[in-house]
């Protein structure tokens, strides 16, 4: 007890030490949460908080101090990792009062925009904004305030934005905002807690996915072949547009005709059994060939009463494991080619029938008269 708080702190501590206590010597006013450091009997330094008050004798003339210091060294050890997450992760942290001004925003503002946390709180973000959905949001949080307010411990999801910022060198970027509210022990919100996190890549990808799909769509829908997934109870999971053009039929009025009732029972009976054989082939557990395909002709009805004949490749289409999840047919309009084959098979027939019944006899030579 005798011994001087000098010879437990450094020069610089024992600097902040003195200066605090002579302010409130010269003032009488207490200091509170003085934050300094002492030397533990092995040598290490540890963080502890001191409040201090001064004390008066009976005439009312100082004659001492009294004080309480309190180790804060897991305090200050927590504070330090918190530091180091909110100054290295790439999200940015910040919060906002009653008022929706900002109070605190953490360094990877810099990293994102290219603004110092300084240069952000001292403008309010205004420069930020691209299309003024920011100040949208804002009056957003405003009224969740309100109902937070009126309705503690009441939980409800953040709020979510997908809004463009402008960085420092006029890049505009993609960011998605979360935000929800600090509440106390007593369940009341007592600030807004937010975070926002660089979603411009991801945006490209989703544009890029949707260009992608949009090109594919339109092959699909002005190709002339149809194009058919089925599950394996032969039940439609996709008809391509393209249906119409073959047999009248739109897509969604094909889908609502079994597949035994859109050809011929002898096609039907045919194509089942192709079917059948496909599928307990994948299914018996050899290896499985992801190219394999079967072709088959069938007789299809037409909305107008004709048929037509089909060629159908049928695969499967599957899962990134490459398992088997249902079956791709593609279909297209070989009418013409079958009545080409057709007629060319009669007239072969018929100059047979003609050479073989013909009294003359008939040879063909080679140049060398063989």
């Amino acid at each position: 007890q005798s011994k001087n708080y000098r010879i437990f702190t450094d020069e610089e501590n024992a600097k902040k030490v003195y200066a605090a206590f002579h302010q409130v010597y010269l003032t009488g006013e207490p200091v509170k949460a003085l934050e300094w450091k002492i030397f533990r009997k092995d040598g290490h330094m540890l963080d502890v908080e001191s409040s201090v008050t001064l004390m008066r004798d009976d005439e009312g003339r100082p004659c001492g101090f009294r004080g309480i210091t309190r180790d804060i060294s897991q305090r200050k050890e927590t504070e330090r990792r918190l530091r180091l997450i909110t100054e290295n992760i790439r999200d940015v942290i910040w919060t906002r009062d009653f008022y929706l001004n900002l109070t605190y925003i953490s360094p990877s503002i810099y990293r994102m925009t290219g603004y110092t946390p300084a240069d952000v709180i001292s403008t309010q973000a205004q420069y930020l904004s691209v299309h003024g959905d920011i100040d949208w949001f804002k009056q957003q949080l405003a009224e969740k305030l309100e109902y937070g307010k009126a309705h503690p411990f009441e939980k409800s999801g953040p709020m979510r934005l997908e809004t463009q910022i402008r960085q420092k060198d006029g890049t505009v970027i993609w960011v998605e905002i979360n935000a929800s509210f600090n509440r106390d022990e007593n369940g009341l919100p007592f600030e807004i807690i937010g975070v926002t996190r660089d979603i411009t890549e991801r945006k490209k990808a989703e544009e890029s996915f949707k260009e992608s799909e949009k090109l594919h769509r339109m092959i699909v829908e002005n190709m002339q072949d149809s194009i058919m997934l089925l599950d394996f109870n032969l039940d439609y999971i996709y008809q391509s547009p393209s249906e119409v053009r073959l047999t009248g039929w739109t897509a969604e009025e094909v889908r609502n005709i079994p597949i035994k009732d859109q050809m011929t029972p002898e096609s039907y009976a045919r194509a089942e059994k192709i079917l059948a054989e496909e599928i307990e082939r994948e299914l018996s557990g050899r290896s499985p060939d992801p190219h394999r395909q079967r072709v088959m002709e069938v007789e299809a009805y037409t909305k107008d009463g004709r048929t037509i004949w089909q060629e159908v490749t049928s695969s499967f289409y599957r899962d990134e494991t490459g398992k088997a999840i249902g079956i791709l047919l593609a279909a297209r309009d070989i009418t013409e080619r079958k009545k080409a084959q057709q007629a060319f098979a009669e007239s072969e027939k018929r100059y047979r029938m003609i050479v073989e019944n013909m009294h003359d006899s008939i040879a063909t030579l080679d140049m060398n008269f063989k």
